[in-house]
């Protein structure tokens, strides 16, 4: 899902430009969705994962990028 919302950002516009440690799972009762939280040098974003029962593998449905503090 996620590469189609996407497709059309330019990723110029995104402010991150690498991952800087490893993700950590964020707790969830659903066996379908998982939220993960990765660090990056622009802040840490939280990655929404989905699956289904016909396609078990983990995909992005959704990207959201770190708050900025105003």
């Amino acid at each position: 899902q996620a590469a189609q919302d996407y497709r059309y950002v330019d990723p110029a516009n995104v402010p991150a430009a690498a991952v800087t440690g490893p993700g950590k799972v964020i707790p969830t009762d659903s066996a379908w969705l998982a939220r993960v939280q990765v660090p990056t040098d622009a802040g840490a974003y939280l990655v929404i994962l989905s699956r289904t029962e016909e396609d078990p593998r983990w995909r992005v449905a959704r990207f959201t990028p770190p708050e900025k503090a105003e």
